[in-house]
C-alpha cells in the first residue's frame, strides 16, 4: 500500500500529464475517491462522449474504473435496448451499468505504470468502435481489433506517439509512464 504522500505525488503527476495531453479535463475529488471528466467527438458523428476515470484509494496498485456517463442511455444496434442494461457483455467490453454510467472493460491486466492518459485512449478507441457499431451492427470488440490492426486506429495513435514523447515521465517505480496503447 502506498503512503498518503506516494498517492498524492502521483495524483498531480496524472493531474499535468492530463492537463498537457486530454482537452477540456476535469478533475473532482469527492470523499471517497477521485473522478477525472473529458469528452471525447467521435470522428464521424455530431454527438460527444462524456469519459470518466474514478480512482479508488488503492489506484495506482488497482486499475481505475472507467465509465461513459453520456449520451446515457447508449442504444443498441436497431434496438430499442440499451448496453450496459443485461449487465456485461465481451462483445461489447462492457462491465455493466451504474450511477456513474456504462462501465467499460480497458484492460486485462492492470501495470501502474499505465497513465490515466492511455486510460482516456482507450476510452477515444472504444468510442470509435461503438460510433461505428452504431451504423454497421459489428460488435465494439471485432471493431476495436480492427481499429487497432487497420489504418484509422494506427494514424491516430501514430498521431499521439508523435505529439507526446512516454520517455519524457515515470513515476515512483522509475519504469516509464505508459502514455498510450
Amino acid at each position: 500500500m502506498r503512503s498518503i504522500g506516494q498517492q498524492r505525488r502521483r495524483l498531480l503527476c496524472e493531474k499535468n500529464l492530463l492537463h498537457r495531453y486530454v482537452r477540456g479535463v476535469q478533475f473532482v475529488e469527492r470523499p471517497e475517491d477521485v473522478c477525472i471528466d473529458a469528452w471525447y467527438p467521435p470522428r464521424h458523428s455530431p454527438t460527444r462522449f462524456h469519459g470518466r476515470i474514478v480512482l479508488t484509494p488503492d489506484y495506482p496498485h488497482c486499475a481505475p474504473e472507467l465509465y461513459v456517463v453520456e449520451p446515457r442511455p447508449l442504444r443498441m444496434y436497431r434496438s430499442t435496448e440499451t448496453l450496459g442494461s443485461n449487465g456485461s457483455s465481451g462483445e461489447f467490453y462492457i462491465l455493466g451499468s451504474s450511477e456513474e454510467g456504462c462501465r467499460i472493460c480497458f484492460a486485462n491486466n492492470w501495470d501502474s505504470s499505465w497513465s490515466c492518459v492511455k486510460v482516456f485512449m482507450k476510452f477515444a478507441l472504444w468510442v470509435e468502435a461503438y460510433d461505428e457499431y452504431l451504423k454497421t451492427g459489428k460488435t465494439v470488440a471485432e471493431l476495436v481489433t480492427e481499429l487497432q490492426r487497420g489504418d484509422a486506429g494506427a494514424q491516430m495513435l501514430k498521431r499521439f506517439a508523435r505529439q507526446h514523447d512516454e520517455r519524457r515521465v515515470s513515476f515512483d517505480s522509475g519504469k516509464p509512464a505508459v502514455l498510450y496503447p
